[in-house]
Formats: C-alpha cells, sequence, structure tokens
C-alpha cells in the first residue's frame, strides 16, 4: 500500500469518526479519492460529494452534476441568491477536467499532507459546508433532483 493510499483510508476512517462524534447528520459513501453524501453509492450524476485530494493539498465539497446543463444553468440563474444563503461563494465550475458535461458548485478546503490534526480540523470544516449545501441547494434544484 503507497503512502497515499495509507493518507486516504486515515482521512476517511477520521471522517465517519467525527460524522459519527456528530450524531451522523449524514452518512457518505467513500472510494478512494473521493466520497457522496447520503447515496447508497459512490457512483453519481446528481450529488453532493468530498474529494480528498492530496497531491492538490485540499479538500473539494461541493455539488456535483453529470450530464445535466440545464439544472447547472437554473442554479446558475440563481447564483447571488444560492450564494446568500449558502454564507460563502464556491466556485462554479462550468466543464469537467475530464467530461465537458460535468459542472460543479464546489469550495476548496487547504490541507497539510501527511497531518492528521489538518485532516481533523479540515473534515470539520467539510461536515458544516455539507450541511449548508444540503439546506441550500434543494431549494434551487428543478423537479427535486437534488433531494438530500
Amino acid at each position: 500500500m503507497t503512502n497515499a493510499e495509507q493518507e486516504r483510508l486515515l482521512f476517511w476512517r477520521l471522517f465517519e469518526e467525527e460524522l459519527e462524534k456528530q450524531g451522523n447528520p449524514f452518512h457518505i459513501e467513500h472510494r478512494t479519492h473521493y466520497a457522496t453524501v447520503d447515496r447508497k453509492s459512490a457512483n453519481s450524476n446528481y450529488c453532493l460529494s468530498v474529494d480528498f485530494l492530496l497531491r492538490k493539498q485540499f479538500v473539494r465539497v461541493g455539488l456535483y452534476i453529470n450530464d445535466d446543463i440545464p439544472a447547472f444553468e437554473y442554479m446558475l440563474e440563481h447564483k447571488n441568491e444560492i450564494e446568500e444563503r449558502l454564507g460563502f461563494q464556491p466556485i462554479w465550475t462550468q466543464r469537467g477536467e475530464k467530461n465537458v458535461n460535468t459542472r460543479r458548485i464546489e469550495k476548496h478546503i487547504s490541507i497539510v499532507p501527511y497531518s492528521p490534526s489538518s485532516y481533523s480540523r479540515v473534515i470539520k470544516q467539510t461536515i458544516e459546508y455539507i450541511k449548508r449545501f444540503k439546506e441550500v441547494i434543494p431549494l434551487y434544484s428543478y423537479e427535486s433532483l437534488f433531494d438530500f
């Protein structure tokens, strides 16, 4: 097992422990470097997701949309309202790195690689951002696409 694989396992273990401490406000289903929130599978075209990006030195948390550009555009029309309700300004990515139909509304949180104390701090922040996304995004999703 590589160092990066060990760090991913540690990060997700710490994440699960923090969720338990907070009374399990939601469930994550994780794979190697990413997890989905309140989904039975780690694969989803519409989901809240968390990405542990060790090499890039940040955790990405936010809404992942694949193959539904109109859903993203609808939310983009309400960008100012969404950001005001979230209480922060996420990054609105209109094209995925690998898939041109991927859209994201995300927040990046810097981590210190190979630092469990940094992971714990970031996990607590990530959980708070997820709670905000869970409150706000369903208000702006047409046809209940994002029923978290």
